[in-house]
């Protein structure tokens, strides 16, 4: 059987009865730690802040397509910067 664990940032997927299973709780912490250290590495509040996209500071979405990961949704920045014009 397949499970779910969501956190604040995330949702896992994992097999019932399985190492990740066992450990979920501890995989789940160190990922949202991970998280917040990219999120603060990157600066993505003063990023989002330049081109005008509010955004609180303790998260970071990303709506553009790359590759074939979130196919078909919009990029925000691109959908912006065309209405303005540019």
């Amino acid at each position: 059987m397949i499970c779910c664990h969501e956190t604040e940032h995330y949702v896992f997927h994992y097999l019932e009865n399985s190492i990740a299973a066992r450990d979920i709780e501890t995989i789940a912490a160190e990922q949202e730690r991970c998280y917040e250290k990219i999120c603060r590495l990157l600066n993505m509040k003063k990023v989002a802040d330049k081109v005008g996209i509010p955004m609180d500071e303790k998260e970071f979405h990303c709506r553009g397509q790359f590759k074939s990961v979130h196919k078909g949704r919009p990029d925000e920045l691109n959908a912006a910067m065309e209405a303005e014009g540019g």
